[in-house]
């Protein structure tokens, strides 16, 4: 590790010294070299750090930076990770899953590097954020192995089918959710931490790059199979039709895309370039981000994707441990340039979203008509996945709040859904328990609360809300981003003392259309109770209008509710007078004495705190 950070620190000095003398020319011409080694991980780490260096627009970080000390390699190597760029839609593509597929980086890189030195290719896509992962797997790539190698303290329990072996340990079956009731795998420490990248991500769409083995169609090496994880005729996930048919657009639309720039790379009559007709890889990671897996509680709102993966030529299903570069593997990494590119310009333009499906069938030039329905038992899902359909449809809902409030005055919650399609309107209820008064509700996102939130007591210093948020912005079909998380409404709140404050969601249901039918719409609470903890009170709870003194003006107001008790039905909920901020002032934030009534003590104790 401190030979990484000495890099990091030596590769920015030279940076800035290039730039300097050079303002012109800061990239070197970084290729890789017929006949020269592969580049090693350390190599890719360099460009890593020199990239990061010079582009305003690429941002490299690690794992262990970014969720702890556990989230590096088995061997303790740091996981790096570059984004690129800022958009909306939000892209993973990660090559070297596998340690020994390295022609995958070698073309990934290659796209890098002309994003971070060509202004006008870079322009194509601002439109996306790239969250690029060129060396999934560094221990394996330095040992020149598939797997890594799970440390022996870790060994723990039965090794996860289709793993491997502990000493070369598959991370591309290490996803796996507990649908065989033989439990959650992600037995390696890169399978969690890049787990908590993706559940913190949530990307759109995911593509993944491996090498294949010998195979050869008309006669001819296959240069490049295109691959769907999940079974494309729609046995193992039937409900989730349009993952199925997007991975099928998008893999043919590259496809067509990529066709001039392959064909004339290794001399063929046609590219040859191939597809999977079936495989459901259990474990593997294009085949669980569609699963909308929820490991440890991690990705409570079941976020999921389309994932797609390409693989390319090597003669030998070892993979290149240490090699030098050839130039036919050059031109097989190449390859994997042109599909990148093609990839994120479809993001982008979404134009492979008018692809018919069914062409995804002609990519395969071997095959004269449609492959067959491959049966169950030769699929490793076998024969299909069972999981709660109601946890991959629907709305979510869940709340969120700063870990430690107070510091500014109010108190925030934030209502955030996810998977919203055509929602109009958003029925909640909720309880309030801790040193808090009510102060309202301001809807964010277009929508707005149709009424006061409607209060009642519920015991033990609780209070429970009801309110109805409806959408008024946009047009008539409603509130969509179906793979998004938005906020959608903020609870303030007056802090009365110091301690642990708690909002839990106890209903809620959301309104939309079903076609041209206004209807409930499938829901459910995700995360249902957000707790902040009140360190600091800013303003004095004797100054009821907040305007820095304590004097005759707030003696005023609580004058206004002398003789209101806890047993009032309104006693946090009446408004008769606003603070200076415009924020309403309510009986409860009036009880200076928290002995459940405003009396002559109360009148005593601020007057007591006057200070002018």
């Amino acid at each position: 590790m401190k030979r990484i950070k000495l890099q990091r620190q030596l590769a920015c000095w030279l940076v800035v010294i290039a730039m300097a003398m050079a303002p012109c020319a800061v990239f070197a011409d970084v290729k890789p070299v017929v006949g020269e080694p592969i580049w090693s991980w350390y190599s890719i780490v360099d460009q890593m750090i020199e990239i990061d260096a010079a582009s305003d627009d690429i941002e490299l970080f690690t794992l262990e930076e970014k969720y702890g000390p556990e989230c590096t390699s088995e061997a303790g190597l740091p996981l790096y990770v570059l984004k690129m760029g800022s958009g909306e839609n939000i892209i993973w593509i990660q090559a070297q899953i596998h340690g020994n597929e390295k022609l995958t980086t070698v073309g990934f890189m290659e796209f890098i590097w002309q994003y971070a030195e060509d202004l006008a290719f870079r322009a194509q896509f601002e439109d996306l954020t790239i969250y690029a992962i060129p060396v999934y797997n560094p221990d394996g790539s330095i040992r020149g192995q598939r797997g890594t190698v799970v440390d022996p303290s870790r060994r723990i329990g039965t090794l996860p089918n289709g793993t491997g072996s502990w000493t070369n340990y598959d991370l591309n079956r290490d996803w796996k959710a507990n649908v065989r009731g033989e439990g959650y795998a992600f037995g390696a420490k890169e399978s969690v931490a890049y787990y908590l990248l993706f559940c913190d991500i949530m990307p759109d769409f995911m593509l993944d790059l491996h090498h294949q083995g010998t195979k050869t169609t008309n006669g001819w090496p296959v240069t490049m199979t295109f691959g769907i994880s999940l079974y494309v005729d729609g046995e193992t996930l039937p409900f989730i039709k349009d993952y199925r048919a997007r991975e099928m657009q998008m893999q043919k639309y590259v496809h067509d895309q990529i066709l001039p720039d392959v064909k004339g790379l290794f001399g063929y009559p046609n590219p040859n370039i191939d597809l999977y007709t079936a495989i459901d890889i259990y474990g593997g990671l294009t085949s669980a981000v569609p699963l909308g897996i929820n490991y440890n509680g991690l990705n409570p709102y079941n976020h999921s994707c389309p994932a797609v993966f390409y693989e390319n030529e090597q003669q030998h299903n070892g993979g290149i441990p240490h090699a030098n570069l050839t130039e036919r593997w050059a031109n097989v990494a190449r390859q994997n340039y042109f599909g990148v590119t093609s990839f994120c310009k479809a993001i982008v333009s979404g134009e492979y979203l008018s692809v018919d499906p069914e062409t995804y069938w002609d990519i395969n030039y071997g095959a004269s008509s449609r492959p067959a329905v491959i049966s169950a038992g030769n699929r490793d899902w076998n024969p299909a996945i069972p999981l709660d359909v109601s946890n991959l449809n629907g709305v979510r809902a869940g709340i969120k709040a700063d870990a430690v409030s107070g510091i500014e005055g109010d108190v925030e919650y934030t209502l955030e859904i996810y998977g919203a399609e055509d929602v109009l309107a958003l029925e909640l209820e909720f309880v309030i328990d801790g040193p808090l008064a009510g102060i309202g509700v301001e809807g964010i996102n277009g929508f707005e609360p149709m009424a006061d939130i409607f209060w009642t007591y519920a015991g033990s210093g609780a209070w429970k809300g009801a309110v109805t948020l409806k959408y008024e912005a946009g047009d008539s079909t409603g509130f969509s981003k179906p793979t998004k998380l938005a906020d959608v409404a903020k609870f303030a709140f007056a802090p009365t003392g110091l301690g642990d404050a708690a909002m839990k969601l106890t209903s809620f249901r959301a309104v939309g259309l079903e076609g041209e039918t206004t209807r409930y719409l499938a829901s459910r609470i995700a995360i249902p109770e957000a707790l902040t903890t009140i360190e600091q009170l800013v303003w004095s709870k004797y100054d009821l209008n907040k305007d820095n003194s304590v004097d005759a003006l707030d003696l005023g107001i609580m004058l206004l509710y002398c003789g209101f008790n806890s047993d009032s039905p309104d006693w946090d909920t009446l408004v008769k007078v606003n603070d200076s901020r415009g924020r309403p002032v309510t009986a409860s934030m009036c009880d200076v004495n928290s002995d459940g009534v405003i009396d002559m003590l109360d009148l005593i104790d601020l007057f007591i705190h006057y200070t002018k």
